[in-house]
């Protein structure tokens, strides 16, 4: 998959998505989490895979285990994001969590855990007269994410005829 291709692709997601929900709501980034980004862009999670590798987003690390880079994704919403389609209150935000993994992810754990990072994506603006949601409140008091419209719906068509991924 073309870098470029795939990359103009996730940003027309991102911006369409952005702009269709109401209010802000961080999801994850992690394909196995009951808020995943993959989930609201309707791609298998497969297929949510290699739009992220393709974009360079994700990297495979040595030992065979996908890799989150905060710096790609900081340029990334920088470069492709951030500097045609928002302005200042920005509709798009990268930040990681850690927490115990059984609170995100979908399958139940049993046993001690420990606290792992998790990488989320804000999609909305902040509403300047609101206070501002963080990851840590939107899971502490157990917020749903936005319901879809036509909009998301269209951007989701979009992104997954855009990215040609087969």
């Amino acid at each position: 998959m073309n870098t470029l291709i795939a990359r103009k692709a996730f940003t027309l997601f991102i911006v369409e998505a952005a702009s269709a929900i109401d209010e802000s709501y961080y999801y994850c980034i992690h394909g196995e989490c009951r808020t995943s980004l993959s989930t609201i862009t309707m791609l298998a999670l497969c297929e949510f895979a290699v739009l992220l590798f393709g974009s360079a987003l994700i990297t495979i690390g040595k030992r065979g285990t996908p890799q989150i880079s905060r710096i790609d994704w900081n340029d990334f919403i920088k470069q492709y994001v951030d500097r045609d389609y928002f302005d200042t209150l920005g509709a798009c935000e990268f930040t990681d969590f850690k927490t115990i993994p059984s609170k995100i992810k979908l399958e139940e754990t049993y046993g001690k855990e420990k606290r792992a990072p998790f990488y989320f994506l804000r999609l909305g603006a902040y509403d300047e007269d609101e206070e501002t949601t963080t990851v840590e409140s939107q899971f502490k008091f157990n917020m749903y994410p936005p319901s879809f419209n036509r909009k998301i719906r269209t951007a989701q068509r979009t992104c997954f005829l855009s990215a040609n991924i087969v």
